[in-house]
């Protein structure tokens, strides 16, 4: 009787786009901050969709002296949004907002964007889900979405994700990030940074996922300006009714980070 002989899984399955020199065991504090430092390798598999910067795969990481490899998000860069993608990572990491752990490296001029695959939450209770492609109404927030107007006033869970989102964008701004509206072919205005999973308990989280653009900016107070203008300028855009449900979350926001008062 024949044996087939296990496959080994600590082999990149796919195009390999990045190795490393030397192989030690990764530390806990690396591989919370997906430091390359200590990566084995990096593997690109099936492509899922391709935007506006570039196109997007899923893929396989490997940390060093930690068993098999884990799925993750890889974003191949072709053409640069003008943001500091390093700059802004590292700003994130270091600030309050929820978003997934990510890395940016460079290979033949390529710039690559890595990005866990799964999103856990410690805050909210255990929660765990593909964070890529979501099913999760988006609300005009990060791309067109399924709504095509928003309604703070009179939609419960509108409100909760436009809330969670401001939240979000004031975690940025303590950390000198700014958010930037865009827009699509159409002229159709939205924020291409949040997203949401469903967490165990059924509940929203909404998240920080796309640095597109974010951009840093040293100015705290001026940081939170341009985003809540941006911001207000996208629901507004959906639905003039929005302003006084927005400014008023707005206000109790920026009360909680200190940006106004």
């Amino acid at each position: 009787m024949a044996i087939t002989p296990k496959r080994n899984l600590a082999q990149p399955k796919g195009e390999l786009i990045f190795k490393s020199g030397r192989v030690r065991k990764a530390e806990r504090g690396e591989r919370k901050d997906l430091s390359f430092n200590a990566v084995q390798w990096v593997s690109k598999g099936e492509k899922l969709i391709e935007g506006r910067y570039g196109t997007i795969f899923m893929g396989k990481v490997k940390f060093g002296g930690m068993g098999p490899p884990k799925r993750c998000i890889i974003k191949e860069i072709s053409r640069p949004s003008g943001t500091d993608y390093r700059e802004v990572i590292a700003r994130l990491n270091r600030s309050l907002a929820d978003h997934p752990r990510m890395a940016l490296f460079v290979r033949n001029r390529t710039q690559y964007l890595v990005r866990e695959a799964f999103v856990r939450s410690a805050k909210d209770g255990p929660g765990r889900r593909p964070d890529f492609p979501l099913r999760i109404p988006k609300l005009g927030l990060a791309g067109k979405g399924i709504f095509e107007s928003l309604n703070l006033d009179g939609n419960p869970d509108h409100y909760d994700f436009f809330r969670q989102a401001t939240t979000q964008a004031g975690a940025l701004a303590r950390a000198g990030l700014r958010i930037s509206k865009t827009a699509d072919a159409d002229g159709q205005q939205f924020i291409d940074a949040f997203d949401s999973v469903r967490l165990s308990d059924g509940k929203i989280k909404v998240l920080v996922v796309r640095m597109d653009n974010i951009y840093p900016e040293n100015d705290h107070y001026a940081a939170w300006r341009e985003s809540t203008q941006a911001l207000l300028d996208v629901v507004h855009s959906k639905n003039p009714k929005n302003k006084k449900a927005a400014l008023g979350i707005f206000e109790m926001t920026g009360g909680q980070f200190d940006f106004v008062g």
